[in-house]
């Protein structure tokens, strides 16, 4: 396992399911994606911290948890 993946099992561990997501499909999502490939690359260390960073045009990466909590109710809202 590389540091990457470590990272995003943890925060997968302690930043979503310590709160209460267990909807196996948005933990999947997110283990799925490399955050560290979106931020700027001196922040790539911060890549998975439970807090938004910058990316390019003056735009944010939301934190791990509002991007779980979001895109479940974006599935209910759909059906």
């Amino acid at each position: 396992m590389d540091k990457f993946e470590d990272l995003r099992q943890q925060m997968i561990y302690y930043q979503l399911v310590a709160r209460g997501l267990h909807d196996q499909s948005a933990l999947n999502a997110l283990n799925d994606v490399p955050r560290e490939k979106f931020v700027p690359s001196d922040l790539v260390e911060f890549a998975y911290n439970d807090s938004p960073l910058p990316i390019a045009a003056r735009q944010t990466i939301s934190q791990p948890y509002n991007v779980s909590k979001n895109g479940i109710w974006s599935c209910y809202l759909l059906f």
